[in-house]
């Protein structure tokens, strides 16, 4: 992990020509505590982060955005059922979250129907539409084409 964590911060230094920096003993401590289950990816990622924000040359354990305690996994416990039958009159009702799209073609046809709402709305500006719907534009271009948009 050491050596992991010099190599990347000798590329950023390298990279943004800034001083290369270093880790405090507990700042290590706390990336080696950590499972890592985006692997070597996701520990370069959280170093930039840290190192980027921070002003100091030394980065502490408070630097990093990785959660707290040995390891992070999320959890996947069942959630209990409720029975309505089982409920009695006096209990409130719990309001019922949404149901998530159905399908990746369901989610294509709604990004579809937002961008051709953008572009009829600006005139098909190509370039204003990316911003009204916060596509970036290179994003909206590829959309453009997966569409036959354009």
């Amino acid at each position: 992990m050491p050596q992991l964590v010099d190599h990347f911060l000798g590329i950023f230094a390298a990279r943004y020509k800034r001083e290369k920096g270093t880790l405090s003993r507990d700042a290590m401590r706390r990336l080696m505590a950590f499972d890592w289950p985006g692997n070597v990816r996701q520990l370069e990622h959280v170093l930039l982060n840290a190192w980027v924000l921070s002003d100091a040359s030394e980065l502490e354990a408070g630097d990093f955005d990785i959660p707290d305690g040995r390891s992070f996994t999320p959890r996947l416990e069942p959630q209990p059922t409720t029975d309505r039958r089982a409920r009695s009159h006096a209990d409130p009702i719990e309001p019922q979250p949404a149901p998530a799209k159905s399908s990746l073609s369901q989610h294509r046809q709604d990004e579809r129907e937002k961008i051709v709402k953008a572009l009829q709305a600006c005139n098909w500006n190509r370039v204003k539409a990316a911003e009204m719907t916060g596509i970036p534009r290179r994003t909206f271009y590829r959309r453009l084409k997966d569409y036959g948009l354009q």
